[in-house]
């Protein structure tokens, strides 16, 4: 299954000032950004060991989160924009990381890789509302038990929250098109989700329009794969 917004986040012209676009905090659309990258390397430090399966980065784009990480800690950058991918090499040389070109929708929902710990920072709100449900979903139904997915994001709690913040966002003298247009999650119904396929879930707000949610596979329910 391929996502249908492939094509527009092919993002190869951005990849030159990817990295200091994204930390400017000044944007409202950022704010939270380096707090949220904290949190999930955390989570990943606590949970990943050496020995476990790969991590895999979806939307890996530059390496940023990656290199957060220990240096020895194998992982699987998966993203749509080669260009990116080829900054992230470079900024993570030596390192056991594998590199892959490809739609990230299609990666988790088409092919049969090991996924080990899936993590995910600023790329999945591009998919749409069916398609981050199929995401989930697969998943949900590949993930080991004790496995950790970690998804930092543009989104809001849930939908009384969005209409209400973009209500305001509509007001504004200077809004911005791209902010009022993004695919945000709804926190609450991506919860209720994983929950429905026996994962423990955390979620957290990290600044006006970025918050993460920690899921982890209950060690007592089998995976299917």
């Amino acid at each position: 299954m391929r996502s249908r917004n492939a094509d527009r986040y092919d993002l190869d012209a951005d990849a030159v000032d990817y990295n200091e676009r994204v930390a400017d905090e000044e944007v409202i659309i950022r704010r939270g950004y380096a707090a949220c990258l904290r949190a999930l390397s955390e989570d990943l430090i606590r949970t990943a060991r050496p020995d476990d399966l790969p991590i895999t980065d979806l939307g890996a784009g530059t390496g940023t989160l990656l290199r957060t990480l220990p240096p020895d800690r194998p992982a699987v950058a998966v993203d749509r924009s080669r260009a990116m991918l080829e900054r992230a090499a470079a900024a993570l040389t030596g390192r056991p990381v594998t590199f892959v070109h490809e739609d990230l929708l299609a990666y988790v929902t088409e092919s049969d890789h090991p996924l080990g710990h899936v993590v995910s920072t600023f790329a999945l709100h591009c998919l749409f509302s069916d398609e981050k449900t199929a995401l989930l979903e697969a998943v949900g139904r590949r993930l080991h038990p004790g496995a950790l997915l970690a998804i930092g994001d543009l989104g809001f709690a849930d939908t009384t929250a969005r209409e209400r913040f973009l209500g305001r966002l509509d007001a504004a003298p200077h809004r911005s098109a791209t902010t009022a247009q993004e695919h945000y999650w709804d926190w609450s119904s991506a919860e209720s989700t994983l929950q429905a396929l026996g994962f423990r879930v955390r979620r957290r707000t990290h600044g006006p329009l970025i918050g993460s949610l920690v899921a982890v596979r209950d060690p007592k329910l089998p995976s299917s794969r």
